[in-house]
């Protein structure tokens, strides 16, 4: 307002009798000194409106970011699919959900993994780095290869974070060579550029029985060992059982796994071939179902494959002398080796003995500390295995003391006990003899393997 309009105002201001006012005001002085008030206040009104909405407008589009990282934040917690972001927002405004907030989160897949690597990740990752710099910790590695043929080496990070032990997700390296120096190095690269002082602060490596990992020679954990000494080592305790078992199979006849896997690829490309087993389960009486894979990495699964392949028995044989009568050379091998009775009895002996293995492999899997129950159920393990082929007067002693490898302790070979079909096959004497001492031979062989791995003793080292 200039020096004119406010002089205008004050003369309307001055102080008079009534006729005097009401004069006043139909003059045309007063009349543009009241416009230019009314104008004035009005401006106001709609600069405070503008800033209003602006500040709404600000709020809507800070509460839309926060929406798009929660989200993001969902995806990773939960496990699920980058893709589902192709139509996520579209179902939240399909529904109902009448929120400017929603219609501000513009998301779609490639938006959001890069929010999960660029935002949500890269701030972990600090968060993270910045508790190890001050506390200490432990790692868990493993090396993997995905999809694309690219090796990774994963590391996750173990440490009190509020009085709470927890285990965080800290990176994924891509690597080119996978030997325990290469990855001692690309391990140590990684918390020096960080500034994590890991001769102060890190006091604890886990990961798999591989060679390059905690080989004796030339690995990952005996590197560790060299510069960070009293480091603590732990190996994977599932992947030692399941050498364990691994290692009994080879006692085995390999027949019997190869037998597995030929009858999984006789039906595995051919859906006529699944549909035409149909008809000979039903003939048979047994459930329909499919052949499952033998693994080759998870060599403990074989247990529901065993089963299964005995389940299907007669209904696979009745099915692949049809086959074999069209002159189908893989289908006279698998009929073979069906017609043979020692398969069927070493599927009955795996069938027995594999569940032992499984049984305590799910124990170390638990999600509950488990530490207090290890040795006793490792012992009792031991001692399970044992019963079936040492005499009884030698189990009362400490296990650790059964000499299990002399013969003088086992019982008879007709006593000893390998499965309800074996101990009662109708086979020849000698044949059934053979089978009876290569599964003995599995006993023996797997109770070795597992006071190999030393928590039955005293010994802090392993072997493998």
């Amino acid at each position: 307002m200039d020096r004119e309009q406010q002089k205008g105002d004050r003369l309307c201001l001055v102080s008079a009798g009534k006729t005097q006012l009401v004069k006043h005001s139909e003059t045309e002085k007063h009349v543009k000194a009241w416009q230019r008030a009314s104008m004035g206040k009005q401006s106001q009104v709609k600069i405070s409106q503008m800033f209003a909405e602006s500040s709404k407008k600000i709020s809507i589009e800070e509460k839309a970011k926060e929406g798009i990282i929660r989200t993001a934040g969902f995806l990773a917690e939960h496990n699920l699919p980058m893709n589902l972001m192709e139509h996520f927002i579209d179902y939240l405004n399909a529904v109902g959900t009448d929120s400017d907030i929603v219609k501000q989160m513009k998301c779609k897949r490639t938006k959001m993994s890069r929010v999960l690597q660029k935002v949500t990740g890269l701030s972990q990752e600090s968060w993270l780095l910045g508790l190890m710099r001050d506390n200490k910790f432990s790692i868990i590695i493993d090396e993997s290869t995905d999809n694309s043929c690219t090796k990774h080496l994963c590391l996750v990070v173990r440490m009190c974070i509020n009085f709470d032990i927890e285990d965080n997700f800290l990176a994924l390296i891509p690597v080119v060579e996978t030997t325990g120096a290469a990855l001692y190095e690309i391990l140590i690269n990684f918390l020096t550029e960080n500034g994590v002082p890991y001769k102060s602060n890190f006091i604890g490596f886990a990961s798999d029985g591989a060679s390059n990992m905690v080989g004796v020679n030339n690995s990952v954990v005996s590197r560790l060992r060299e510069n960070i000494p009293g480091i603590f080592i732990m190996k994977c305790i599932c992947h030692s059982f399941h050498l364990c078992a691994s290692y009994a199979c080879h006692k085995l006849p390999e027949e019997v796994e190869q037998f597995a896997r030929e009858v999984y690829n006789y039906f595995s490309n051919s859906p006529k071939r699944v549909e035409e087993y149909k008809e000979f389960q039903e003939f048979a009486n047994v459930s329909i179902s499919k052949i499952l894979h033998p693994s080759q990495t998870r060599w403990l699964s074989l247990e529901c494959v065993v089963k299964r392949l005995l389940n299907q028995y007669e209904a696979l044989r009745l099915y692949f002398v049809d086959q074999a009568s069209l002159k189908i050379s893989q289908a006279n091998i698998i009929l073979e080796k069906l017609n043979t009775p020692e398969n069927k009895l070493y599927l009955s002996f795996l069938s027995h003995v594999l569940p032992i293995f499984n049984s305590l492999n799910k124990l170390m899997q638990s999600e509950s500390p488990k530490i207090h129950v290890i040795y006793k159920e490792v012992a009792r393990t031991v001692k399970t295995i044992l019963d079936y082929y040492i005499k009884d007067e030698y189990l009362n002693a400490n296990i650790e003391n059964i000499d299990f490898k002399d013969p003088r302790l086992f019982l008879n070979l007709n006593d000893m006990y390998f499965s309800a079909h074996i101990n009662s096959a109708d086979l020849e004497k000698n044949r059934l003899d053979m089978v009876k001492l290569r599964c003995l031979d599995f006993y023996i062989e797997s109770v070795e393997q597992i006071f190999q791995i030393r928590i039955l003793t005293s010994d802090k080292e392993s072997p493998r």
